[in-house]
């Protein structure tokens, strides 16, 4: 027997491996099916917002059940209501927080479209970012003369 045809014999020839493909997930779509993506990102903002809401009252609904089972059994109750009531107020601070960054997010995408607008006022609209860079520079250097 040769050694070179018993040193392959337990080779697979890589045209026979087949490659497996995930399924497709289906909360992913394509780009570029004409896929109203403001519509899609709408949606999970109302639903995310529905979740917040309904987490939220099932919290003060808890935390008003504790309350009256720890006025009239007390014990071990007084701790369950004050361990909702510190769940409580810690998800209003953290609702409280995600709220100031959505304002804060918004103004910043707000005065960054009014300064684009107010280097291009002949069109009266946003500037591409592109352009933007360009704009910065002339405007930057009207001033040093």
């Amino acid at each position: 027997m040769s050694s070179g045809t018993s040193r392959h014999r337990n080779v697979v020839p890589l045209t026979s491996v087949v490659q497996l493909v995930p399924p497709p997930r289906p909360g992913l779509v394509p780009p570029g099916l004409g896929v109203d993506r403001d519509g899609l990102a709408r949606r999970q903002r109302e639903r995310a917002r529905l979740r917040r809401r309904n987490f939220l009252i099932g919290l003060v609904v808890l935390a008003i059940v504790t309350l009256v089972a720890a006025i009239t059994a007390g014990g071990a109750m007084i701790a369950v209501h004050v361990l909702v009531d510190i769940l409580l107020v810690g998800y209003v601070g953290a609702l409280a927080r995600r709220q100031r960054r959505v304002l804060e997010r918004h103004a910043k995408v707000t005065d960054i479209a009014l300064a684009r607008m107010a280097a291009d006022p002949l069109r009266g609209r946003p500037q591409p970012p592109a352009e933007e860079a360009a704009v910065t520079f002339i405007a930057g250097s009207r001033g040093r003369h």
